[in-house]
Order: structure tokens, then sequence, then C-alpha cells
């Protein structure tokens, strides 16, 4: 399958065997091996555990804004039944976390690790 530059797709119909051209909003590419559509859902490797954290913190901090009567930062529990290496990686990105933004804002992020 190929995409010219006016948006047009050369390819295999699968249903019919048939070779055409198809416009652009009637291809969606599925990854033959998982099926899914323009490789969606899928992420290789690890989180990016600093942009994880701020997207909680950040979403927490929202759901509280305006109360001023907080006696102490929100908490986060950070809970994790896994290998060592990715405990070490939260737990550290959980320290650096719990800092104060430029803002004076704080979300505490308290990490739990769980063995069996």
């Amino acid at each position: 399958e190929t995409q010219d530059k006016s948006g047009w797709w050369t390819g295999i119909n699968k249903r019919t065997g048939k070779t055409g051209m198809f416009p652009g909003n009637y291809v969606k590419m599925i990854d033959e091996s998982t099926q899914l559509k323009n490789n969606a859902n899928r992420q290789f490797g690890r989180p990016n555990w600093a942009t994880e954290y701020e997207t909680v913190r950040k979403y927490v901090l929202s759901k509280q804004k305006g109360d001023s009567k907080l006696k102490r930062p929100p908490r986060v529990g950070i809970f994790l039944c896994g290998p060592p290496v990715v405990a070490n990686q939260l737990k550290s990105q959980a320290s650096k976390s719990s800092k104060r933004d430029a803002d004076g804002n704080k979300v505490r992020f308290l990490f739990h690790k769980e063995n069996f």
C-alpha cells in the first residue's frame, strides 16, 4: 500500500483481492501482526515517568483549586508489585515530583512497593 501526494492510496482490497486506488478517507491502516489501527494503543518501552507524574499532579491540583483551607498538600499513593528497576524509577520520580512548583503548589507522591 502506498499513498500519493493527493491523498489517494494504491493497494489491495483484502476482501475482493482486487488492486485499485482508494481515497484516503476510505483507508484505515491496520498493523498485520497486532491488528491495531495506525499503531494505536501501542507504546514500546517504559513510560516517561516524569510526564506521567506531572499529568497526575496537574489533575489533582485542578480538583482542589480554590480550596485554601488545606492544611497539608494533597497526597497520591503509587503502588507497585513489579521488578526492582521499575520500583527504583517510580520511587525516585515520586520524590522529585513531590517538590513545590514555581507557584508554591505541592502534591505529595507516596511510593509503596509490594513483594510476593
